[in-house]
């Protein structure tokens, strides 16, 4: 401070210092004491002054967004806020059932409202009833509207995945799934609440819609638009005119979204972007941004946990007033547990791997079994790891400033395959088994993942995502010659142990299963299928994931658990032509709260590392929010 400063000044020749020792030598202290002060006060003055100067100019800084939680089960998501900021209608599985519930803003009194199982409700706009999503049969939703009173629920349109209010109530928007093959893609249609009346209003080829917001002024309708497999193309938010479908992209984005929410006054939308391609597998952070269609320009609000739960779900927030939103925040973890085959053994016996709150996901064993490589955020980015199942070593193999992920180890042990973005878009890459000697094996040019090679070394079979040449794709593990073994949007291939088959998944939308397909690795033909029925939208699951039993006789895959939302893995046998859905049974269970996310099956059929994923949704409230 000023003061400060004369002060030191003023007393500078009484300082023992050897500098101003010297000093002293030059002038008697009484003849220099009155001008060094005077001096001091005019440097401190005009410091002073320059400071003030600044403040003045400057802008003032504003307040942080403060955020808190609203609930605390761990289990409540999807929150919606009603018209006059008094009330949020949410999701929440804390009884065991999802189902929507109503909280009070004052008091904070929660109650059901519905029986279940349901999801993404959205207040009416005169704050009378609730639209939402009931489940009718696994993976298929209606969407329904119910009094906030309570009372008896209506139907309003049937096989939806999302749907919101028009801004009068009369009427209602919803995407759906639609068609195959070239013909898949989403459906934006509009309902007459009444009667029930459809009209489509326009397709989205080859993409998928996962959340509508219909703007205040009735002139447009809001959507997360992402690619089949998810990890391919980049995301969109697509402005859609419901009078004429015109449609248009009103925001690009190359890593994965929330779902939008249009500000009450201004016209501009508020969504959260993820700081990764791959959604929040590497890093946990989402940057919630409020974007002005018109110009395009972005304002940065405040950080969120997570953006993207998987599948169809996204964190979404609602305006509770023009500056405060309700959200809710996901958080998952995953660790690595080895235990028996057959799951037989207690959870005392089995053998736990990993812990922590990193994501340790996506293991796979070494062709001699006692290693176990998996792709994990621990070290604050998505990089690929080993662990040795006798001693603990856990060992870091890539350390890119990309994203790693995907690994297998050839089929001689001495190398690695995986999928990396480190050249700009997903490939397969591969190196030595310590990680080094690195080098990019495809050429896809926009999504090549899942590797995994055949016994003798020849090939390395992968998916693309590529929409001019998705499908399964086998090339020579020195990068020579490449064909395609399967069309469509199929993924997680696996080759069989001796080498004749290839298992890959497909997520059927329009029928909501997940659908195992088995093609003869020579010629491409398939000679086995089977489905795994969806069971809802909050997951970071890949239902459908397999992997071979050594000797070839059956399939493991991630599965629904029975009577449960947990997955866990199902068995069933294999045979060339054959339906022998009437064999499978459920080999392994995890403990309640948990589910089995990806496996790998070791080489002698003895042993198997799951990939167990806990996640957590919480609705919370930010309030202060900066006006446009």
């Amino acid at each position: 401070s000023a003061r400060d400063l004369a002060f030191a000044l003023s007393n500078s020749g009484e300082s023992t210092s050897r500098g101003h020792a010297a000093l002293d030598a030059t002038a008697p202290a009484s003849s220099r004491r009155p001008w060094l002060i005077g001096a001091g006060l005019l440097v401190a003055g005009a410091i002073l002054g320059t400071l003030l100067g600044l403040r003045l100019a400057s802008p003032p800084i504003p307040d942080p967004v403060r955020v808190f939680p609203l609930t605390h089960t761990g289990s409540d998501w999807s929150p919606s806020a009603s018209p006059d900021g008094r009330m949020i209608a949410f999701v929440s599985g804390r009884d065991g059932t999802e189902r929507i519930w109503l909280r009070q803003m004052q008091g904070g009194s929660e109650v059901p409202l519905t029986e279940g199982t349901d999801a993404f409700p959205v207040f009416s706009p005169d704050g009378a009833s609730l639209l939402y999503l009931h489940q009718e049969a696994p993976g298929r939703y209606g969407a329904y509207r119910i009094p906030v009173v309570g009372g008896q629920a209506r139907k309003i349109v049937d096989n939806v995945t999302a749907a919101v209010w028009s801004p009068d109530g009369s009427r209602i928007a919803f995407t759906r799934v639609l068609g195959e093959g070239a013909e898949f893609g989403g459906q934006v249609g509009i309902a007459d609440v009444q009667s029930g009346r459809e009209t489509e209003v326009t397709r989205i080829p080859q993409r998928l819609l996962f959340s509508m917001a219909w703007s205040p002024d009735g002139h447009r309708i809001a959507a997360v638009s992402a690619g089949v497999v998810n990890n391919a193309s980049e995301q969109f938010v697509v402005g859609i005119d419901p009078e004429t479908g015109k449609t248009e992209i009103v925001c690009r984005s190359g890593v994965a979204l929330s779902a939008v929410s249009w500000h009450p006054d201004d016209g501009t939308l508020l969504f959260a972007r993820s700081t990764s391609l791959l959604g929040d597998l590497s890093s946990p952070l989402g940057k919630v941004v409020r974007h002005d269609p018109g110009s395009g320009k972005e304002t940065p609000l405040f950080w969120v946990q997570s953006v993207f739960a998987g599948g169809g779900d996204f964190a979404r927030f609602d305006y509770l007033d023009p500056t405060s939103v309700v959200f809710d925040e996901i958080l998952w973890r995953g660790s690595l547990v080895e235990t028996g085959l057959a799951g037989r053994k207690t959870a005392e016996e089995e053998h736990r791997l990993t812990s922590g709150n990193s994501r340790d996901r996506q293991p796979a064993y070494s062709p001699d079994g006692r290693l176990v490589i998996f792709s994990s955020n621990r070290s604050g980015n998505l990089d690929l790891w080993t662990l040795d199942t006798r001693t603990g070593d856990v060992r870091q193999l890539t350390d890119a400033a990309a994203d790693d992920w995907d690994p297998a180890f050839t089929a001689d042990g001495k190398g690695i395959l995986w999928s990396s973005n480190r050249g700009g878009n997903l490939e397969i890459w591969t190196a030595r088994a310590d990680g080094s000697a690195s080098r990019q094996l495809t050429q896809d040019g926009e999504d090549a993942e899942n590797p995994t090679q055949t016994p003798d070394g020849e090939w390395v079979v992968y998916s693309s995502a590529n929409q001019d040449r998705n499908g399964i794709w086998k090339i020579r593990s020195d990068g020579s010659e490449e064909v395609q073994l399967a069309t469509g949007d199929f993924f997680l291939p696996e080759v069989s142990p001796t080498g004749r088959y290839v298992a890959y998944a497909l997520n059927d939308g329009v029928n909501s299963w997940a659908e195992i397909r088995v093609s003869d690795l020579e010629t491409g033909e398939t000679v086995f299928t089977t489905q795994s029925p969806f069971f809802g939208y909050q997951s970071v699951i890949s239902v459908g994931r397999c992997r071979w039993l050594p000797d070839e006789s059956a399939l493991v895959f991630v599965d629904a658990a029975p009577g449960s939302r947990e997955t866990g893995l199902s068995v069933q046998d294999f045979v060339p032509g054959q339906d022998t859905r009437a064999s499978r049974r459920f080999l392994l269970r995890s403990p309640s709260g948990h589910s089995v996310e990806s496996f790998g099956i070791a080489p002698d059929g003895s042993r198997v590392t799951v990939a167990r994923i806990e996640q957590f949704r919480t609705v919370k409230l930010a309030q202060g929010l900066p006006e446009r």
